[in-house]
């Protein structure tokens, strides 16, 4: 679930059993997290910039054997 949408459905949970100070410390760590992992994916983005993205970034990045995972799905697809 992400960080936005947990807030509202999660609210009452967290309120009855962790209090306000466990919200905010957990949602605070969440966000901060994911920000870090926005930066990143980001970072990646501006270095490969295609119209495949996340699946171009895994050929990229994974090395052959995940590379060569994902273009012989690919195959299989079509």
């Amino acid at each position: 679930m992400n960080f936005a949408s947990g807030i509202p459905v999660l609210f009452g949970f967290v309120m009855y059993t962790g209090g306000p100070t466990a919200a905010f410390a957990n949602w605070t760590m969440v966000g901060g997290l994911s920000f870090i992992v926005s930066l990143s994916m980001a970072e990646i983005a501006a270095a490969l910039p295609t119209a495949g993205g996340i699946y171009y970034w895994s050929y990229r990045l994974g090395g052959l054997k995940w590379g060569y995972d994902i273009l012989k799905q690919d195959k299989d697809i079509d």
